[in-house]
């Protein structure tokens, strides 16, 4: 058997098989990254979509709910939109708020910036992504009236894209329409 004499060099036979063993490597551990990235990406996409579907649902049966997205966090929010039976300046969104044998008289069913908004839910967004809406990262709350219909602060029609980022690159949308549609995207 003859030894192996570094002196003597490799072959180019020797080398391209190298070579390709490498290249092997490389393509199959920038594959696994890219799939670890796009299942964070997945659970920050489903996270959003179900807040933004909780929203719309409480909002159907109850009183105005929105999400806020404020870059770096996302808030389920809920409106204290009535007002207790026994003391109408008491702020509530159920019978619950006002106490036993008391109701929650609703209100207009709208968000307005006078009421007060009580956090449900909050959901902070991994390190190094960043969730917008429309072209801003700055805080924005999309709120859903009695029909599911998106709205903003002022009450008016709040279709809009949330955009994961991951630096400056998209990373997924979740586009919602003036319908209320949100696009589930795979």
């Amino acid at each position: 058997m003859k030894k192996f004499n570094l002196s003597e060099g490799l072959t180019l036979v020797e080398l391209l098989i190298v070579i390709a063993i490498m290249a092997a490597v490389i393509g199959l551990a920038s594959k696994s990254i890219n799939l670890i990235t796009q299942a964070r990406v997945g659970i920050v996409r489903d996270v959003i979509l179900k807040m933004i579907e909780e929203a719309r649902f409480r909002s159907l049966t109850s009183v105005p709910h929105g999400v806020r997205c404020d870059g770096t966090m996302v808030q389920l929010l809920a409106v204290r939109d009535g007002t207790c039976s026994h003391d109408n300046s008491l702020r509530c969104i159920n019978d619950e708020d006002c106490g036993i044998g008391n109701i929650c008289i609703s209100g207009d069913y709208r968000f307005s910036i006078s009421e007060e908004t009580i956090t449900r839910e909050n959901y902070q967004i991994p390190y190094g992504y960043r969730i917008c809406c429309l072209t801003s990262c700055n805080t924005y709350t999309i709120w859903f009236d009695r029909k599911g219909i998106p709205r903003d602060v002022s009450w008016g029609l709040g279709m809009t894209t949330i955009r994961i980022l991951d630096g400056s690159q998209t990373m997924a949308d979740i586009p919602i329409s003036a319908a209320g549609r949100v696009k589930y995207e795979k």
